[in-house]
C-alpha cells in the first residue's frame, strides 16, 4: 500500500476488488454518501489502485491549483497499454514535453477557427 494512502480516511475495501461494490449503478451518488461520511477528501480503491477523490469545490481548486502537476498522470495499466497503443495517445500517455507537443498538435488543427466553423451546423442541431 502506498505511503499516501493511509494519510486520507477511506471506507473499509475488500482484497483485490476493492471499494468496487460500495459504487452501486449511480456512482456520483455512491461519491456523494461517501463523502458526507468520510470528508472532502478520501482515498478508493478501484481493485488495487488507490484513487483519491476530491468532492469539495474548495478542495478541488487546492488541490489542482497546489499540486496539479502531481495529478497529471494517468495510471499506466495493462488494458489502457493493449487497447490505447502502448499509453502512447494523447489521452494516456505520461505528462511531461511529449504530451505538450500532442496537445499543441490537437488544439491547433481541431480546435482551430476554420475546424469548428466547419462542424458547426452539427452543433446547431
Amino acid at each position: 500500500m502506498p505511503p499516501f494512502s493511509r494519510l486520507f480516511p477511506s471506507p473499509p475495501r475488500l482484497p483485490i476488488i476493492g471499494n468496487y461494490l460500495q459504487l452501486g449503478t449511480l456512482s456520483h451518488r455512491s461519491f456523494q454518501s461517501l463523502s458526507q461520511k468520510y470528508g472532502p477528501l478520501m482515498m478508493l480503491h478501484l481493485g488495487q489502485l488507490p484513487v483519491l477523490v476530491v468532492s469539495s469545490i474548495h478542495m478541488a481548486k487546492e488541490v489542482m491549483q497546489t499540486h496539479g502537476i502531481v495529478f497529471a498522470n494517468r495510471p499506466s495499466t495493462t488494458l489502457t497499454k493493449a487497447l490505447f497503443y502502448g499509453g502512447k495517445d494523447i489521452a494516456f500517455s505520461s505528462y511531461g514535453h511529449t504530451w505538450r507537443q500532442k496537445k499543441k498538435l490537437c488544439v491547433n488543427e481541431l480546435l482551430s477557427q476554420k475546424r469548428v466553423q466547419s462542424v458547426q451546423f452539427i452543433r446547431e442541431e
